[in-house]
């Protein structure tokens, strides 16, 4: 005898929630597309639905479904389920997006060195490297800094460094962006760069004859702005000169760019007086030009270190720059120069004595200044020296060929004012002949038409110059002893002692 056992079975046909793989919950953007992407059962229907409608994505044969829905600005809540397509539909998986299409507000860019601008009239500074700040603004979560459209770093601070290009003008912009990534780009602030705007161009550390005290240093403006000197400063040991005024615009003008600070009021001269005393020590200092900024010091420029040459560079205290046969020895109190072109002051080679052949001014009894106040720079030629047209100075037992007739005698040894004579002479000394000689009116002379065309390569040759003595024959006792190796009295010695020779061979 057999029984039947019934059974009831309930089956659950509610499909697995979809995998949403985007976007995830609490998702920002910037934008109102919003993509919606997963997995779920190949075949199946994905409904997306918000309150302003229903979206729907059909899962391929992988399983793989895509959508895009249009969510308004704000916070929309996504509920995603799957649909078998047999009336049955899964749990739904909710995500909440945040549309934000308002950009943050601008934060408005202040560069700290603009504030001791070296321009009375807009922002110049003398460093590539400038210090940004910024206040916060709303709805930002970080910035950006950029120069020239040049995006350089990210920050969360409100605050950060740059660099900026030399020479021009820089268009700094603070970027401000928040969490959905809108952008909000400031005006620009104009930054002009001149690294080393301006230089020590002479010091004048040893005074002048009439006071040790006359010191003076001079700068000049290497800019095509005028410089305002009112955040400059001249620092050496432990001194700080403050300038103040303007310094005009580099032009060809020599006077208009350079400007001198003396150190003692009354003191005679082209100087300008200042109240700041100046006290550089004849031992030597370094001295360091400085932009005081409002991030910081920038030095612009500086002198070398004392050890560099165990003193001062150049210029001299009652050094003996000339003699005469009749008055004697003359000493000098010489500037120290920037030697032209030379930007790195810190190289014994940037500077040099002035040289004597260009001066300017007098001191406060009368003395010649041995300096260039208010003009460019002499050149720092030798006490004795000689070349044709723009050639450079000849060198002792060189081959030369001169690119013009008209020759330059450089005739410092002999005391200024004293009478002087320079030859040219085919041979050397005491058996030459003579081409040409000069009555030199002064150290710096030019002769004209320098017989060049009787030369053949090969040629020894020389140049000698000679001081002319008063009640003497000097010109003629040179002469004839450079040729024949007498005076005309048939002495074998030189007339005197106060002569140059430079040997040469003509190169053709």
């Amino acid at each position: 005898m057999s029984s039947d056992t019934a059974f009831s079975f309930e089956v659950d046909l509610t499909p697995a929630a979809p995998f949403v793989e985007a976007p995830l919950d609490m998702h920002t953007q910037n934008i109102s597309d919003a993509v919606v992407r997963g997995t779920t059962t190949p075949g199946f229907t994905v409904h997306i639905d918000i309150v302003a409608g229903v979206t729907d994505a059909i899962a391929d044969a992988e399983g793989n479904w895509i959508a895009t829905t249009t969510l308004p600005e704000g916070d929309t809540v996504l509920s995603i389920t799957a649909d078998d397509n047999d009336g049955h539909v899964s749990p739904a998986v909710t995500r909440v997006v945040t549309i934000d299409l308002t950009a943050p507000l601008t934060a408005f860019p202040e560069v700290s060195e603009c504030s001791t601008s070296l321009s009375s009239s807009f922002c110049f500074v003398a460093s590539t490297t400038v210090s940004v700040s910024w206040p916060a603004a709303e709805g930002a979560a970080y910035y950006g800094l950029s120069a020239n459209n040049d995006f350089q770093a990210t920050t969360t601070e409100l605050s950060g460094r740059i660099t900026l290009g030399n020479e021009i003008t820089n268009r700094v912009k603070i970027i401000s962006y928040d969490a959905a990534g809108n952008v909000a780009t400031s005006s620009a602030v104009n930054v002009y760069v001149y690294e080393q705007p301006i230089l020590i161009n002479e010091v004048a550390w040893a005074g002048s004859l009439a006071s040790s005290e006359h010191q003076w240093f001079e700068l000049k403006n290497r800019t095509p702005f005028d410089v305002t000197l009112a955040h400059v400063r001249l620092n050496f040991d432990n001194t700080e000169v403050l300038l103040e005024g303007t310094l005009p615009a580099a032009s060809i003008s020599v006077s208009e760019d350079l400007v001198i600070v003396e150190s003692v009021e009354t003191a005679a001269g082209p100087l300008s007086a200042t109240t700041t005393v100046l006290t550089f020590p004849t031992t030597g200092a370094q001295l360091f030009l400085v932009h005081h900024t409002g991030a910081g010091d920038t030095t612009m420029d500086r002198t070398p270190e004392v050890a560099t040459c165990s003193g001062w560079c150049a210029g001299g205290m009652d050094v003996p720059v000339s003699f005469s046969e009749t008055l004697g020895t003359r000493l000098a109190r010489l500037s120290m120069e920037r030697t032209d072109g030379a930007l790195d002051g810190t190289l014994e080679t940037s500077w040099h004595s002035n040289d004597l052949y260009t001066t300017w001014g007098f001191d406060a009894n009368g003395n010649l200044l041995t300096a260039t106040a208010k003009l460019e720079n002499s050149i720092g030629y030798p006490e004795f020296g000689w070349f044709c047209g723009t050639d450079s100075l000849v060198t002792e037992g060189s081959t030369y060929t001169p690119s013009a007739t008209t020759c330059t005698y450089l005739s410092r040894f002999i005391y200024r004012g004293t009478l002087r004579s320079g030859a040219l002479f085919k041979g050397v000394p005491g058996s030459s002949a003579l081409s040409v000689d000069y009555a030199l009116a002064n150290g710096f002379t030019q002769g004209e038409n320098h017989p060049f065309s009787s030369f053949i390569p090969g040629d020894q040759v020389f140049v000698a110059l000679w001081e002319n003595r008063a009640g003497f024959d000097d010109a003629a006792d040179f002469i004839h002893w450079l040729e024949v190796g007498t005076t005309t009295t048939d002495s074998p010695e030189a007339p005197h002692s106060n002569y140059r020779i430079l040997r040469w061979v003509f190169g053709g």
